[in-house]
C-alpha cells in the first residue's frame, strides 16, 4: 500500500528579503520563500567573509544513520579564486583539506550547525553555452572510518562499549554520546573477543548497531550512538508545513516473532531468545494482516554466540523489522532542528498518523528556496 500527496504551502518574500539579494548578487541563498532568514559558513571555526556567500548559488547537505554526510556547493568564481592552492583575502578560501561548518536557521530557528566536514573534492567544468562551473564537496568524520580495512582482534577483556569508545576517540578524534540503556548493554563483560576481520571501523560501528539495534552519525565533533536522537518531536502536518509526503506500508518480512540461536562453546549448551511485537505494533496492522502473521507463526532466526548476545540481537531484529513496517519520504519547509535520529509525528495523514524516526535527510539551498527532503521509518 502506498499513498502520496503533494501540495505548495503559502509563503511570500518581504521586501527586505528582495534587497539582501539585490546586494549579494546571489537569488539562491535569500530566496525565504521558504522560509530561509540566515545562513553562516565557517572554515576551521572562524565565521567566512559575507562575501563568500554571496557567490554559492546551490548548497545542500545530505546527512544519514550509518553512513558518511556530506555537503556539495555549487559557486560563481570565475577566476577560480576561492579554490586556488595559493592563500589570501578571500583566496583559497574553499580548497580541498578545509573543514566547513554549516550552519542554517529560519525565522522560527535561530542559526544551528548542521554539518561539518572536510572539503574533499572540486569539480571545474567550462561550458560554451552556459559558462564556468564550479563544485566544492565534502565528508563529515566517518569518512575517516570508511578508509582502509583493518584487521585486529581486541583484547579480551574489552567490553562493546570500550571498543567503541576507542574507535571514536582514537581513530576519529571524536567525542561518544551513547544512550544510558545501549550502554549498560555495550558494558556487559565480552563473551568473546570482538574480531575485526579485514574491514574498515565503519563497517565495524555499522556491525555493532546492527547488534545493539541503534544508529549512528557523527555531529560536529561528536559521535552520536543511539536508538533515537533526545529532544523534541517535530511536527509534520498536512496543509501547514509539507510540501509533500509519500508512505508505503509493507507486511512483506514482517514476523509474528524473533528468535536467536546459538552454542555457547564456553558452558556448552545451547543459547536462544525469542521477542514478539508490542501491542503498538499491531494496532498499525489490519486484522486480516495479524490473523495471517500470527497463523503462519513466522519466525525469523538468527545465529548468535551467547545468551546476552541472544537477547540483544533478538530484540534488535524486532525493531527493525518493525521499522520497516511503514517507510516514508516527503519534504518540508526548510528546518534545520530536523536531525538524523530524530522523532517527528506526523499529522493529517490518517492511519498514517503517528510517531517515525528520520532515516536521512537533505538540506537544499537553491533558487526555488530552503527545504528540507527527508525519509522516515515507523516508531515503536
Amino acid at each position: 500500500m502506498t499513498i502520496h500527496f503533494s501540495e505548495q504551502p503559502w509563503s511570500q518574500a518581504s521586501a527586505t528579503d528582495v534587497d539582501i539579494r539585490a546586494r549579494t548578487g546571489s537569488a539562491s541563498l535569500y530566496p525565504v520563500a521558504y522560509g530561509l532568514r540566515q545562513v553562516m559558513l565557517s572554515r576551521n571555526g572562524v565565521p567566512l567573509d559575507p562575501a563568500v556567500l554571496g557567490v554559492i548559488n546551490r548548497m545542500s547537505v545530505s546527512l544519514g544513520a550509518n553512513q558518511q554526510g556530506s555537503f556539495t556547493l555549487e559557486i560563481e568564481d570565475p577566476m577560480l579564486m576561492l579554490i586556488d592552492s595559493l592563500q589570501g583575502p578571500n583566496r583559497g578560501t574553499l580548497c580541498e583539506g578545509h573543514v566547513l561548518e554549516i550552519s542554517l536557521g529560519n525565522a522560527e530557528t535561530p542559526l544551528k550547525m548542521v554539518m561539518a566536514g572536510t572539503v574533499s573534492a572540486i569539480t571545474v567544468e567550462l561550458d560554451s553555452e552556459e559558462g564556468l562551473h564550479v563544485q566544492v564537496e565534502g565528508h563529515d568524520a566517518l569518512s575517516t572510518a570508511a578508509v582502509g580495512n583493518v584487521y585486529m582482534r581486541y583484547m579480551d577483556e574489552m567490553n562493546d562499549y570500550e571498543v567503541l569508545s576507542f574507535i571514536a576517540s582514537k581513530i576519529l578524534d571524536l567525542l561518544l554520546s551513547i544512550d544510558s540503556l545501549t550502554q549498560d548493554e555495550m558494558t556487559a563483560p565480552p563473551g568473546r573477543a570482538r574480531m575485526q576481520a579485514g574491514i574498515s571501523y565503519l563497517d565495524l560501528i555499522a556491525e555493532l548497531a546492527d547488534q545493539y539495534g541503534c544508529h549512528f552519525w557523527a555531529d560536529g565533533n561528536i559521535l552520536h550512538f543511539r536508538r533515537e536522537r533526545p529532544g523534541k518531536k517535530i511536527s509534520l502536518e498536512r496543509g501547514v508545513n509539507l510540501f509533500s509526503l509519500s508512505f508505503r506500508l509493507s507486511t512483506s518480512g514482517q514476523v509474528g516473532a524473533v528468535e536467536s540461536r546459538g552454542w555457547n562453546t564456553a558452558q556448552a549448551e545451547e543459547v536462544s531468545a525469542r521477542t514478539t511485537p508490542p501491542k503498538s505494533y499491531w494496532g498499525r496492522l489490519s486484522q486480516a494482516a495479524k490473523a495471517s502473521l500470527v497463523a503462519d507463526n513466522a519466525v525469523h532466526n538468527i545465529i548468535v554466540h551467547d545468551a546476552t548476545e541472544a537477547k540483544q540481537r533478538a530484540g534488535a531484529e524486532m525493531r527493525r523489522l518493525m521499522g520497516m513496517l511503514i517507510t516514508g519520504e516527503g519534504s518540508t519547509i526548510g528546518n534545520p532542528e530536523m536531525r538524523v535520529g530524530c522523532i517527528v509525528n506526523v499529522i493529517g495523514m490518517a492511519r498514517f498518523d503517528g510517531e517515525y524516526q528520520v532515516q536521512s535527510l537533505v538540506h537544499r539551498i537553491d533558487n526555488e528556496g530552503f527545504r528540507t527532503d527527508f525519509t522516515l521509518r515507523l516508531h515503536i
